[in-house]
């Protein structure tokens, strides 16, 4: 990490933080590693719906996979629910196929109708 400085016309200085990318990539590394976690079963529904809004928020494809399989096998659609919301927010195509097999298959209303929108837009 280095520090510059910007100097505007009235004469002042005012510091500017430049972060290393490495670092930035760690701590995103790091985030994610704990959220994946925070997904599995074990965990109360709201820890894992949770982190699967902020898996979503981080609008990485690398949190796909542990994202289909919460819409596969959580146990409580909330948690499905958020699922699909973040591969939706993810926006990554790849996520067609899973939600549509949601969509047909799962066994409360309100998640096959969120994948069945979701499908839909992310197919085109």
């Amino acid at each position: 990490m280095f520090t510059t400085s910007v100097t505007q016309q009235m004469q002042f200085t005012v510091p500017v933080i430049i972060a290393d990318q490495e670092v930035i990539i760690d701590k995103v590394d790091r985030k994610m590693s704990g959220l994946l976690s925070k997904i599995s079963n074990g965990n109360p529904w709201g820890d894992r719906k949770l982190a699967a809004q902020k898996l979503g928020s981080m609008r990485d494809p690398a949190a796909l996979p542990a994202l289909l399989d919460l819409l596969s096998n959580d146990s409580f659609w909330m948690v499905r629910c958020a699922a699909v919301e973040a591969l939706q927010m993810i926006g990554d195509p790849q996520a067609v196929p899973g939600l549509l097999l949601a969509a047909e298959r799962d066994g409360f209303q309100a998640v096959r109708s969120y994948a069945a929108r979701a499908a839909a837009k992310l197919s085109g």
